[in-house]
């Protein structure tokens, strides 16, 4: 991770998810607004990890298949997401070995905000429900935190207002974006 101060930075969690994807097309509009730079981050670990230590290993993709297959994955969104040029806008793909919750929580320490996706589900109270990485990154990060819903609520995007499925967060250490 580079600690320079100069340049913003906005961290993006990639999924490969519909919304991860939006979550990054949603930042290439915002740092072309900003002159920023994105870390597209993608966690990934081994399949190893998941499986019961009874568990057949049969057909289980090796240790360098599955690193292949994520990075894959991360060129992959980041095209879809921003076009084969990336849109003119500086990208970093980051393609890291270990779980989502402190990958991104590291990564989003030297940023100015950080996006990720969602899925959009009802909460007990009729609000919103978020799962365990979304909740972990927007209770233990410094900087702001967007949340982007899906593909069909960036349509603001380029006039940086929040549409309907954008949520930000802004804890009180925050600095303001």
């Amino acid at each position: 991770m580079s600690t320079d101060e100069h340049i913003v930075r906005i961290v993006v969690g990639v999924s490969g998810s519909p919304s991860s994807t939006a979550a990054l097309r949603w930042a290439g509009h915002e740092a072309r607004l900003h002159s920023a730079e994105i870390w597209a981050i993608h966690a990934w670990s081994s399949p190893m990890e998941t499986l019961a230590p009874y568990a057949s290993r049969r057909g289980v993709p090796s240790l360098d298949q599955h690193r292949e297959a994520s990075g894959a994955l991360l060129t992959a969104a980041i095209r879809y997401a921003l076009g084969s040029n990336e849109s003119g806008v500086a990208v970093r793909p980051t393609l890291v070995e270990g779980a989502p919750i402190p990958v991104l929580l590291r990564y989003a320490g030297s940023a100015h905000l950080l996006v990720l996706g969602h899925r959009l589900r009802s909460g007990h109270l009729g609000g919103i429900s978020l799962g365990v990485v979304t909740r972990s990154c927007i209770s233990q990060t410094r900087c702001p935190t967007v949340l982007i819903a899906g593909e069909d609520v960036v349509a603001d995007a380029e006039t940086s207002r929040f549409a309907d499925g954008l949520h930000m967060y802004d804890n009180n250490l925050a600095r303001r974006w």
